[in-house]
């Protein structure tokens, strides 16, 4: 049996009822009365609008054990819902933790998605198993926190409040909603600050379905709730930048040495980079210098990720051919048609963990985290891998109808970037972790925490930065002059121009770089050279 701690948020909106009995708040105790279902359906009250629906307490379904169990046949392809709900009343404004836990079983489903409806109509998914949490917020108004649990899902709706998980196997779920990361929306928004619960339900919808929980229970800890909810308080960072970046940003240990080589390819009156052909001019002599740390095999690269993910476990393995890969956790195949792959982001304490990835049968990106996996928001996700500044996780969202981007750290939005008019090419250029910290390039301007390493630099311009064997690299504009900064250093290389931010085709010249090296196309006295540095570890 496998064992899954969820780390994705969810939401939903509900009614209060009058509970049927209440108990005390002790810290230690669940919430919810007869979450074991050892009594039955006692304190529970079944809603069932489906005459295919069936739902009853098992004896011994989950290890011997009772489990509350519904299954739903002949549906015709018609959405409908079973649940048991169960009315509760406590005052959580004096918890900083609410702990969810049981055991979940989906045997099967037929909507292959969360459903157009909740789409369309601001729901919280249709599940074959989801629970689903009813708060009451300052205002008095009435809101809901939902998780749903799935086999398989063709990526074509939008919410991503569900977890993978394979079919006809009993799996662990465990959260606490109350953390920044978990308290979201369907669609990752930031739920209200909760002040009173009112009701748990669980039960399935949808097509067909067929599912089951056990040994359920809700627990409080006593915290500071400020925090509560992803809603900040006064909208500013929090961050805590260091009030002289620059210095900081000189302030390295010792770094690895650097190899730069150039090599003078076309004078720029005859030839530039910027079309197809100019391709040809790269020959193997040149690029086979530097091939197996610029292009790693599929091997290394698995290698880098599998460091990551192993604690977890998680292992990805190439396939035959190195042009697909395959997800295991705990030794059965997960995912087994990984086309593609980002960067993994591990916290700073070596709990948490998050790794992007594509696939050959499904449309949206897949987000891998301890022991669940879910589909990204296609509505916000931007290309850019999440990071973590120290146990922070944070990400880069896009609101494409506002033509905003967003930075989101602990799930509360830190930095805005507001493009100055329309653009081709989004001014947001990458993301990455270093010391702490989040640094951000946006269209020549590097933030650390959201300040401005430019205006502490005097750089008029920073484009390109990088962590090679963990220093900071960069480019930087002066005075007309491009000079190249690493590990605080600055290098003994100019230019007049640097091939980067450039679209369509000639993007392919853009500069690249994969945390060995970093190789471009730059522009020196009316000659285009091509350019490799990189700290290359000893044979």
């Amino acid at each position: 049996m496998k064992s899954f701690r969820v780390l994705l948020g969810v939401m939903v909106c509900a009614a209060l009822l009058a509970p049927v009995t209440t108990w005390a708040q002790d810290d230690q105790a669940s919430l919810i009365a007869n979450g074991d279902f050892v009594r039955g359906m006692s304190y529970w009250v079944r809603d069932q609008p489906c005459a295919d629906c069936s739902m009853a307490v098992q004896p011994e379904a989950y290890a011997g054990s009772p489990a509350l169990a519904w299954e739903r046949t002949n549906s015709g392809s018609v959405g409908s819902a079973v649940s048991a709900w169960q009315p509760l009343d406590f005052d959580v404004t004096g918890y900083g933790s609410l702990w969810l836990s049981m055991k979940v079983l989906v045997e099967r489903h037929t909507l292959p998605n969360s459903g157009w409806w909740s789409d369309q109509n601001a729901g919280s998914g249709e599940y074959p198993v989801k629970v689903s949490l009813t708060f009451l917020d300052e205002q008095g108004q009435s809101f809901e926190w939902a998780y749903g649990f799935m086999i398989t899902h063709d990526g074509a709706t939008a919410l991503r409040n569900f977890f993978i998980e394979p079919g006809g196997e009993w799996s662990s779920f465990e959260a606490d909603v109350f953390d920044a990361s978990q308290w979201l929306g369907p669609l990752g928004q930031p739920l209200p600050r909760p002040v009173h619960l009112t009701r748990i339900t669980v039960g399935g919808s949808g097509w067909d379905f067929k599912g089951a929980v056990a040994n359920l229970s809700l627990t409080g800890m006593a915290g500071d709730t400020s925090g509560g909810g992803s809603t900040g308080s006064d909208g500013t960072s929090g961050d805590g930048a260091d009030d002289q970046l620059g210095d900081h940003m000189g302030d390295q240990t010792v770094c690895a040495p650097l190899t730069a080589e150039e090599y003078p390819i076309v004078s720029a009156a005859e030839d530039q980079p910027s079309h197809f052909e100019y391709r040809d001019r790269l020959t193997d002599a040149i690029l086979g210098v530097r091939r197996s740390w610029r292009e790693p095999d599929s091997a290394v690269k698995v290698d880098a990720a599998n460091r990551a993910i192993n604690p977890f476990g998680y292992l990805l393995a190439a396939d035959a051919g190195g042009t697909t890969y395959t997800l295991y956790y705990h030794d059965s195949v997960l995912i087994s048609d990984v086309s593609s792959f980002y960067p993994v982001a591990v916290n700073s304490s070596g709990t948490d963990f998050r790794l992007l990835l594509d696939t050959v049968s499904q449309p949206a990106t897949l987000i891998v985290m301890p022991e669940t996996v879910a589909n990204v928001d296609t509505q916000t996700f931007f290309w850019i891998a999440p990071v973590y500044a120290g146990d922070d996780l944070v990400e880069v969202e896009v609101d494409w109808n506002a033509g905003l981007f967003y930075v989101r750290r602990a799930g509360q939005v830190v930095y805005t970037v507001t493009p100055s008019g329309p653009f081709v090419e989004p001014p947001v250029k990458a993301l990455w972790s270093w010391d702490g910290h989040w640094v951000l390039e946006v269209d020549g301007t590097v933030l650390v925490d959201g300040e401005s390493l430019n205006a502490q630099l005097g750089y008029d311009e920073i484009f390109g930065w990088q962590l090679i064997a963990g220093c900071p690299f960069y480019f930087f504009k002066q005075n007309g002059q491009i000079g190249v900064s690493y590990g605080g250093q600055t290098l003994p290389y100019t230019y007049q121009d640097v091939a980067h931010y450039m679209c369509c085709e000639p993007s392919m010249f853009n500069l690249s770089g994969n945390g060995t090296m970093v190789w471009f196309h730059a522009l020196r006295d009316g000659m285009w050279y091509y350019v490799e540095m990189g700290a290359y570890p000893t044979q």
